[in-house]
């Protein structure tokens, strides 16, 4: 694997190539976790260490989001416990939300997403449903290490 710079691999490179051998899982390998398993690996600080293992569903996750006041402040409350702040000016290895066109049984919805920096307006994110994807995306938030 080549790292960002046409080098070595980087921490964030190295994490996202065993990641991306994962299939997606609700309280597992799901699109909150990846972000936070990032900060977990790099920091060694858990942003979902409140709510890991609480759900197991959609259902599941989407009541703990609720509960928390909605996606952008669920992830304020869990980053800020691990010492993240907002960042308006987003570098790689950051996190944030981004939008996703979710497909589910009543037909598609958007919704965000957590999601991990790569540089460059790219993000590396788990939809639902999904394996590790990368692409383009503009964040709704982004946090940063204090």
């Amino acid at each position: 694997m080549i790292g960002p710079d046409g080098g070595p691999p980087d921490g964030l490179a190295r994490f996202l190539e065993v990641e991306a051998g994962g299939a997606f899982d609700w309280g597992g390998r799901d699109c909150w976790l990846l972000p936070a398993d990032w900060i977990r690996c790099r920091h060694g600080r858990d942003p979902a260490a409140a709510w890991r293992g609480r759900y197991r569903t959609a259902l599941g996750a989407a009541r703990l989001i609720r509960r928390g006041g909605g996606p952008v402040e669920f992830a304020d409350a869990s980053l800020a416990a691990c010492g993240w702040i907002r960042s308006r000016r987003v570098r790689r290895g950051q996190v944030g939300l981004i939008p996703a066109v979710i497909h589910g049984p009543r037909g598609a919805c958007a919704d965000l997403i957590g999601a991990i920096a790569l540089g460059g307006g790219w993000w590396a994110a788990r939809p639902i449903g999904a394996g590790l994807m990368l692409g383009p995306a503009v964040p709704v938030a982004a946090w940063r290490p204090k």
